[in-house]
């Protein structure tokens, strides 16, 4: 059975990989996002745009599925 948290580490790197170069503040916040919420850049959950994260659809239904 898989662990309900996110791998941060892999994360953070996929983050980095569709978003490019972030801050380190971005990073962090990310992390919390991760693991506080459960969300995942992988699967689409969270985007980066002009600064900011911002949790997609997708990523709202599924934090409410897990509620």
């Amino acid at each position: 059975m898989r662990s309900a948290q996110p791998n941060v580490a892999r994360e953070v790197k996929r983050a980095k990989l569709l978003f490019g170069d972030l801050t380190r503040v971005a990073v962090n916040v990310l992390k919390s996002l991760l693991t506080r919420y459960g969300i995942s850049v992988t699967k689409g959950d969270v985007t980066y745009f002009n600064g900011r994260w911002y949790v997609t659809h997708a990523g709202l239904l599924n934090v409410a599925e897990r509620s």
